[in-house]
């Protein structure tokens, strides 16, 4: 692709999820995001089909920058402890600020869309989501400071729960001390090196 295609596809995907993360999945229209984009009918079409086809890029564009600040930050910082602090402090920061992020859009598409490319979609979605955990875990058994075995197991555990709380955080107002506390217990636990 072309760097000026490259370029109008990435404005898109930007303005896009600005759009998905401001108003859900579920009232975006196509009109809505070229209005956010500034470009034409025609223009947009000529990247993007639908508002699907946008959004799965989008969640995977969102997907591979968080990895990609996860493995920055280990090749940095190097240290198990810092990264899983970092980790969750963000994670904090986030569900703070969830209602204004992606992840209702995330539901709200994975509840109505089932044919078999969507779930196969929904799968990479999920790997996308658990894999900075799975590289902080490896981390951590590289070093010597965990000692479960197997760490996809481990890995599930954490994005599960992760999950959980993001309906949670979703759906109803959690006292702050109630969310800070969660995230701490699970930072603890994987800090201890033991999920079991």
């Amino acid at each position: 692709m072309a760097d000026k295609s490259l370029k109008k596809r990435n404005l898109i995907l930007d303005c896009a999820e600005k759009v998905f993360s401001q108003k859900g999945f579920s009232v975006v229209t196509m009109k809505d995001i070229i209005e956010a984009c500034n470009i034409s009918r025609g223009g947009i079409y000529l990247y993007f089909s639908s508002t699907d086809e946008i959004f799965m890029e989008v969640i995977k564009s969102h997907h591979q920058t968080y990895l990609k600040k996860t493995q920055h930050n280990i090749d940095e910082v190097k240290d198990f402890q810092v990264i899983v602090e970092t980790y969750f402090e963000n994670l904090k920061q986030e569900m703070l600020n969830i209602k204004g992020s992606l992840k209702l859009a995330m539901v709200e598409f994975f509840i109505t869309h089932k044919t078999d490319t969507e779930s196969e979609f929904f799968i990479s979605a999920m790997n996308g989501l658990k894999a900075p955990i799975s590289e902080i875990l490896l981390l951590g058994k590289k070093q010597g400071k965990i000692s479960y075995d197997n760490l996809s197991d481990a890995a599930d555990l954490v994005f599960y729960w992760q999950i959980g709380l993001e309906e949670i955080m979703l759906s109803t107002n959690v006292p702050m001390e109630s969310l800070y506390s969660q995230i701490d217990l699970m930072k603890n636990m994987i800090l201890s090196g033991h999920l079991d």
